[in-house]
């Protein structure tokens, strides 16, 4: 088996695709806004970014605003650290060196998704 999609929800993809593709620069693969998603590529891994509205109410609305368990490695974390602070991106706290001898940093997207900053 090799990890081919991920999926992460938002309250509206037309407002949350800038920030994927523009701050995140990732490339965008299918722009389906008028149905509820776009899609990014990350290396070899396609990002689904959906509308949560695709549920209904109860299963729906606890997907946005959480942590997604992405991360992203770059290869000098302060400097892409650094480059999202200043477009506006909030993080949870600045880069710091973990037990495993890398560094992580996490930050929110604009529905409070948790994504995070790798470098090993």
């Amino acid at each position: 088996m090799q990890l081919d999609t991920v999926r992460v929800f938002v309250t509206d993809v037309v407002s949350s695709r800038p920030f994927y593709q523009d701050l995140l620069e990732l490339n965008l693969e299918v722009d389906g806004s008028p149905n509820g998603y776009v899609v990014f590529i990350s290396g070899s891994i396609s990002i689904v970014v959906e509308n949560s509205e695709a549920f209904d109410d109860t299963t729906g609305e606890p997907l946005v605003g959480r942590f997604t368990g992405l991360s992203f490695r770059v290869s000098n974390i302060s400097e892409s650290y650094n480059k999202l602070i200043e477009s506006g991106v909030k993080f949870l706290e600045p880069p710091e060196k973990q037990p495993w001898g890398g560094l992580l940093a996490s930050f929110r997207d604009p529905d409070g998704n948790i994504l995070t900053l790798v470098q090993s």
